[in-house]
């Protein structure tokens, strides 16, 4: 084995010391909520809607890190109650099986879980606030 000279030895142990730093650095950041945190927390956002046939509607977001994300849809027809996240790549797709909200972007629609994918509630686009 080589001996550890006088150089080797100080950029091991700068070495080791910026590891250690780092390391108790994402471990504050992750056990305190700052930034850099992989703890679940729930945001909650609510957005209105105007739809075909000037139905307004709201809805209302849970989206958390984890797989409880859910969406709950409100019309002067229809109330959904939660619409849990489905997993999808295009689009945001919220189902409880009986019902299915699907958001791309600023539009939406409610539809009926199905085959057809009825449309109960079409063109919503957000409201300008």
């Amino acid at each position: 084995m080589y001996p550890i000279t006088g150089k080797v030895a100080i950029i091991l142990v700068s070495l080791i010391l910026t590891l250690l730093i780092v390391g108790v650095s994402f471990s504050y950041k992750t056990f305190y909520g700052l930034p850099g945190r992989t703890t679940q927390e729930n945001a909650t956002t609510t957005v209105s809607y105007t739809c075909a046939n000037s139905t307004l509607a709201t809805v209302t977001y849970n989206d958390t890190k984890a797989a409880t994300s859910y969406a709950s849809f409100v019309s002067q027809t229809y109330t959904t109650g939660p619409l849990p996240k489905v997993a999808s790549t295009t689009v945001a797709v919220y189902s409880n099986g009986e019902f299915i909200w699907w958001r791309k972007g600023n539009s939406g629609s409610l539809r009926i879980d199905n085959k057809e994918g009825t449309v109960l509630v079409g063109d919503c686009a957000e409201a300008i606030q």
